[in-house]
């Protein structure tokens, strides 16, 4: 039980983390509802489709997203969209282990 709690709180921590990317992205950077919501979007697929990959192909991923942010001028939004990357990671591989232990 002591699992599916932490779980449940990882979970609500990302709709924060991404509640509060939205809002920064409306509001501080003046970027588009649409346009965030589908980076957003893109961000966690991408998250969710690679969480097995090597850790190189993370680095990958993350050195193309900070070069595209810079190119672009929206290196803040680039950040968040990477912490958002990271905890998708980061609750995924609690899934994978969480789902290991119980095999056990």
């Amino acid at each position: 039980m002591e699992k599916k709690k932490r779980l449940y709180l990882l979970l609500v921590a990302i709709i924060v983390i991404e509640a509060v990317a939205i809002a920064i992205g409306i509001s501080v950077l003046h970027v588009g509802v649409t346009a965030v919501c589908l980076l957003l979007f893109l961000q966690v697929c991408l998250a969710v489709l690679l969480h097995h990959a090597e850790i190189w192909m993370h680095g990958l991923v993350l050195l193309v997203e900070l070069c595209a942010g810079a190119a672009t001028g929206k290196a803040v939004l680039t950040i968040l969209y990477i912490v958002i990357y990271v905890s998708v990671m980061a609750v995924m591989m609690a899934m994978d282990k969480g789902a290991a232990d119980n095999g056990k």
